[in-house]
């Protein structure tokens, strides 16, 4: 799917290379030596080493071929760091160094054809599709927890701090970007292809065009009060996922890495959970944090000794509902022993994401 792969050039200092040449000892033309490459992936599932006049490709990727990476298709002691493309119309040949990595998902969904049919406007083909509504067992999840309800309550984490980077690549931009490294903000020109922000709009894009238009969705965003990504999408209530609201949240989704990440605020999550747990029509909530609470519910100073008490504390409001919860939380990045007990004692999951 690439056009104007680079060829391997010389590395002798002479410049005198021997043209690969077949059993015969023919030389061979580009093409054919592209058509008789060898793309079998080595033990570390990466492509064998390129040489002289081959395309100048290689990637890596892992056991269950999900990543993909292209990589430096020679040996390090070369100067070729990175695959690379011939800049189309260039001179002296000028090229353009290939950085990428990527990662394959699948829609999570189980879908019938009347479903596809639906969404594509030929009814006609069909009398009376049975609608979807709801994922069924592991083919829906989010940060890997199933979602089997058609009632999802969305509390994420949208504080300076996901504004870590997950990967970083190789390569420097024009201007600098800020990021947390777990202590302080900081600025770099250095690039970063995926933040815990952006891995998280991410997710929540994938269930959010995953799910039934006949599911019922609420999102709330938590950081600091009166900062920007302490907010909520329609109040944080329940609301059905039409093609109109589906459009509008996941344009909610796509504004929390907007503004300055400094101004994005702390971690305050405590007005979106008692907002979660009061809503009476919910049935489950899905809570996301990469990081420990700046202060504890009634506004002291976050210990541990907070985290039996804050479990023990929503474990109880949740006990009092007439329809109880299932609190599912994901904790990236570090364990979260009050997030664990509270899902614990919630009859839901906890997960931990090391990212």
């Amino acid at each position: 799917m690439l056009e104007g792969i680079g060829t391997i050039p010389c590395d002798d200092p002479s410049g005198q290379c021997p043209r690969p040449t077949n059993k015969e000892g023919k030389q061979l033309e580009i093409a054919e030596i592209a058509a008789n490459l060898d793309t079998t992936l080595l033990s570390d599932n990466s492509s064998g080493l390129r040489s002289y006049m081959e395309p100048a490709i290689a990637i890596q990727t892992d056991s269950y071929r999900k990543l993909l990476k292209i990589i430096d298709p020679t040996t390090e002691s070369d100067a070729i760091n990175y695959s690379f493309l011939h800049n189309p119309g260039g001179k002296g040949g000028s090229q353009v160094d290939l950085d990428l990595i990527a990662y394959a998902r699948a829609d999570k969904v189980s879908r019938t054809d009347d479903f596809y049919t639906v969404r594509t406007g030929d009814s006609g083909l069909v009398d009376d599709p049975d609608p979807i509504t709801t994922c069924q067992g592991n083919n829906c999840s989010f940060y890997g927890i199933p979602v089997n309800t058609n009632s999802v309550q969305l509390v994420v984490d949208g504080s300076g701090s996901m504004s870590a980077c997950v990967a970083w690549g190789n390569t420097r931009s024009s201007t600098k970007r800020i990021f947390f490294n777990g202590r302080k903000y900081f600025r770099t020109r250095r690039t970063c292809l995926v933040t815990r922000m952006e891995s998280l709009q991410s997710e929540l894009r994938n269930l959010l065009n995953s799910l039934p238009a006949s599911a019922n969705v609420s999102l709330q965003a938590f950081s600091s009060p009166g900062y920007l990504n302490h907010r909520n999408w329609k109040d944080g209530q329940l609301v059905a996922l039409t093609p109109a609201n589906l459009s509008s949240a996941l344009a909610f989704v796509n504004s929390l890495s907007e503004g300055r990440v400094t101004r994005w605020g702390g971690t305050h999550p405590w007005d979106a959970l008692n907002k979660a747990f009061r809503n009476d029509s919910a049935n489950s909530i899905y809570f996301l944090t990469d990081g420990q609470p700046n202060r504890d519910p009634n506004g002291g100073y976050w210990s541990t000794r907070d985290y039996n008490r804050t479990a023990d504390r929503y474990v109880a409001i949740n006990n009092n509902r007439n329809d109880q919860l299932a609190v599912n939380t994901v904790s990236i990045g570090l364990h979260s022993p009050w997030m664990e007990m509270m899902s614990n004692g919630a009859s839901g999951s906890y997960k931990l994401v090391n990212q």
